[in-house]
């Protein structure tokens, strides 16, 4: 039997927090073009994203567990869960309070920043929480509140926020920045949706490719893509020169990889053939992480 330090550990999914450095790193890109920055204080941002993305994968690690989810899921390197818990059920308490503590160290470093931003920064971390704390059990059963709320959380209260924690305000061009992991985000855990889509049926949810089918998600997908390649494009135009294009270009490439394969699938070869969606899958992970930071590459060279 797995080790319960080991299944803590696991449920915090560790390759998948690289993400919120991604979105924290292009808030500091964005602020830096105006503000010096206080590495002390960009750290304490980089620690309370970090443990909010740990919350939340503990927290939906151990509710899926509890519904019975994690029992019926089929797992890919990049969707269905660790497979933890099943592995270790005595652990389970130890997830939840994982998930509580790190979600209390997210929100003392934020009343901390609170004398930098006031409310504002007081109202992002009051929805970022209600996120955290919602999105397995309440938000999965809406399909638009199941697609946005990763986005939001990665994109324009992360981005935002760590531009209003450094600089004490919010600007037009970070605003625009931040959403590029909107779209990229969403599309990120809409497309890791798909193998598991009888499975949450089973278990309650209601998100968008179980109330609209595999032939909506492609679209979907196909326009928040496009959407965040036009954002990426603008951003890039905006600070830069046009040299720095070129910071766009993998993601213009990666986009077009994924959508084929993506639409090479229906509703049936969904059922039978999900295995064939991984390689798309994690070019997807990597579209999510490169093209922000490219993005914060080409700010902090400008």
């Amino acid at each position: 039997m797995a080790s319960t330090a080991k299944t803590l550990i696991q449920t915090m999914r560790p390759p998948f927090l690289i993400l919120p450095l991604t979105s924290v790193l292009l808030g500091a890109a964005a602020t830096s073009l105006h503000t010096e920055l206080n590495l002390l204080h960009l750290l304490l941002i980089v620690l309370a994203a970090v443990c909010a993305n740990i919350s939340v994968n503990m927290l939906n690690e151990y509710s899926d567990y509890k519904t019975g989810l994690d029992l019926n899921t089929e797992r890919t390197p990049f969707s269905g869960g660790s497979g933890a818990l099943p592995d270790n059920p005595a652990a389970l308490q130890g997830v939840l309070i994982g998930g509580l503590v790190t979600l209390g160290i997210t929100l003392a470093i934020g009343g901390y920043f609170l004398s930098q931003g006031g409310w504002p920064l007081a109202v992002m971390g009051l929805v970022g929480a209600l996120i955290i704390i919602t999105y397995t059990d309440w938000l999965n059963r809406s399909p638009l509140a199941c697609l946005l709320a990763p986005g939001v959380s990665f994109g324009p209260l992360m981005v935002l926020g760590t531009e209003l924690a450094l600089s004490g305000q919010i600007t037009a061009p970070t605003v625009l920045v931040s959403l590029l992991p909107l779209f990229l985000v969403s599309n990120l855990l809409l497309m890791n949706q798909f193998p598991d889509i009888e499975a949450d049926r089973k278990a309650g949810r209601n998100h968008l490719l179980i109330q609209r089918g595999v032939k909506a998600g492609q679209w979907v997908y196909t326009l928040f893509a496009l959407a965040a390649l036009v954002i990426l494009l603008a951003s890039v135009l905006m600070h830069t020169s046009p040299l720095w294009l070129a910071a766009a270009l993998p993601s213009l490439l990666l986009i077009g990889v994924i959508l084929k394969q993506l639409f090479s699938f229906d509703e049936q070869r969904i059922k039978t053939d999900i295995s064939a969606l991984t390689p798309a899958m994690g070019q997807n992970v990597l579209l999510t992480l490169l093209s922000p930071s490219a993005l914060a590459a080409a700010l902090l060279l400008n």
